[in-house]
């Protein structure tokens, strides 16, 4: 029985390589609404051009179909009965957008997008695979950098928990400490230059300062 439920998993469990993380929520649990289960957390990007990326895609499929096939006993259910994007953990970017602004997060436009949480922190390495410490987290997986990350997908079908849905898991996720930072735009050695006056003497006055401020 034990090996059944392995092999199980197996078949609903990915390995995303080299994808990029967003909204991580690693190092303490949160709710993703309020009143809601506090989790840890994050989403993985995964770009359809990219052909290493278009095979996960092929296994995502498959491992979604096994989640199917668990809780409903056939494939393609969640697609026919779901409306609602917030009930699928595996969605489009655009489909992730600002709440107030309606504008799509920054890098989710035409990306695939797999949203996974834990009730127990995941275990998190850095490249080297070593365990990264508590307080490091956050210095080590920052949105926008780029991940190994071992997710499981599984489907609910309780109305008390709001019906029909898709979620993963994530169970472990290696940094490999590079990808330029969600939000931040970059900067090149170039913008420093050798000059020694600081720039000082002639600049502008407190007044100029004060409009500046607004």
């Amino acid at each position: 029985m034990a090996t059944d439920k392995l092999d199980d998993r197996e078949s609903r469990t990915v390995m995303l390589k080299k994808v990029r993380l967003s909204f991580p929520n690693l190092r303490t649990k949160t709710a993703a609404v309020k009143g809601g289960k506090e989790k840890f957390g994050a989403n993985f990007l995964l770009d359809p051009n990219k052909p290493a990326h278009k095979k996960l895609m092929d296994q995502i499929a498959k491992a979604v179909e096994a989640a199917e096939m668990k809780e409903f006993g056939k494939v393609g259910h969640i697609k026919k009965t779901v409306q609602d994007p917030k009930r699928k953990c595996y969605r489009k970017g655009e489909t992730f957008a600002n709440q107030d602004t309606g504008e799509v997060y920054d890098g989710y436009a035409g990306m695939v997008v797999v949203s996974a949480s834990a009730d127990r922190r995941p275990t998190l390495f850095n490249r080297a695979k070593e365990e990264v410490d508590l307080e490091d987290i956050e210095d080590v997986f920052y949105g926008g950098c780029v991940v190994d990350a071992k997710v499981s997908f599984f489907c609910i079908s309780d109305k008390d928990k709001g019906g029909n849905g898709l979620f993963a898991t994530v169970e472990a996720i290696r940094s490999w400490e590079e990808g330029e930072s969600f939000g931040r735009a970059p900067t090149s050695s170039d913008e420093f230059d050798d000059d020694d006056d600081d720039g000082m003497d002639g600049g502008s006055s407190a007044d100029d300062d004060d409009d500046l401020l607004g």
